[in-house]
């Protein structure tokens, strides 16, 4: 600029005086007003873009809130199916202690039979006769390791009581009565015992027409159709059974409307509660009895 820093407008006459201001004002105009504020506009106005506005944030919050909704119904679904699959591991080791049962005695494990009377290795039930070994009392012991080993399904109500062979719930049953009228029968089609000339007697292995379709042990379930109770220690389809109110809703929980059973050959499989309990057709009822008939009779 033109003008010397030592300069006084005092020392300049009126008219000259108005002509160094103007120039100076026309000088200073080169830096405009906004030039002075410039850096502080433009870091409010990034700021301002990188925050969310209400309706983004509510989008955000959904979309989160959708994945997180997929994401729990996944984990969900994964636990009912290890649950699952570590009952049907289960009863893949009590089949595994049943054929050896059955090798041992070339029959199945009879209901109300024992030893005493001359029966081999009876005590009473199935799980008796398959896992307990003392006939009076179950030690502390070996009572822990079936409360929480293979007689227990991780499926299962949690709000009852598990200890097996007593008078709690049982979480796995023995098709010992087939198809039967009640499931009180002795004299059925199941595995639990056989009736010849008025005598009582387990059912050889051999009087098991097709084992492969029979099954032997499962949830323990017990009824026909709507008509269900649970925690038994029986597996029957049976027609007049003390009703659980209770117990169609945990069964319907247990493996998400299925449950799992096990064949005389040792496989295991997951079926729906309404084949097992309601399907009246021949396929869905030969499968409970020894002789691979239906008998349907024995449902009316």
């Amino acid at each position: 600029m033109a003008v010397n820093q030592h300069l006084s407008l005092n020392h300049l006459s009126e008219p000259d005086a108005v002509s160094v201001t103007t120039r100076c004002r026309s000088d200073f105009s080169a830096f405009p007003e906004s030039s002075q504020t410039e850096g502080v506009d433009a870091r409010g106005r990034a700021q301002l873009r990188s925050a969310f506005t209400l309706v983004e944030l509510l989008v955000t919050i959904g979309i989160i809130a959708i994945l997180a909704a997929f994401l729990l119904a996944a984990v969900t679904s994964a636990a009912r199916r290890s649950r699952s699959i570590v009952c049907l591991g289960n009863l893949h080791q009590q089949s595994i202690t049943l054929s050896s049962f059955v090798l041992q005695y070339g029959a199945y494990p009879a209901e109300g039979l024992y030893e005493a009377d001359g029966f081999g290795g009876q005590k009473g039930h199935w799980m008796k006769t398959l896992f307990w070994e003392d006939t009076a009392s179950i030690s502390p012991v070996l009572g822990e390791k079936m409360f929480r080993g293979i007689v227990y399904c991780p499926s299962a109500p949690k709000n009852l009581d598990f200890l097996p062979i007593q008078a709690g719930f049982a979480c796995y049953g023995f098709n010992s009565r087939g198809i039967s009228p009640t499931s009180l029968t002795t004299n059925g089609f199941g595995l639990g015992v056989e009736v010849v000339d008025g005598v009582s007697r387990p059912v050889p292995a051999d009087h098991v027409v097709s084992p492969a379709n029979m099954y032997a042990l499962g949830d323990g379930v017990s009824g026909n159709g709507g008509n269900l109770t649970d925690g038994t220690l029986l597996l029957a389809r049976a027609v007049n059974i003390q009703f659980n109110s209770d117990a169609l809703s945990r069964i319907q929980e247990r493996h998400s409307g299925k449950l799992n059973v096990l064949s005389c050959d040792g496989h295991a499989a997951s079926l729906p509660t309404g084949f097992l309990f309601s399907d009246s057709s021949e396929a869905a009822l030969s499968h409970w009895n020894r002789d691979q008939k239906s008998h349907p009779e024995m449902l009316r």
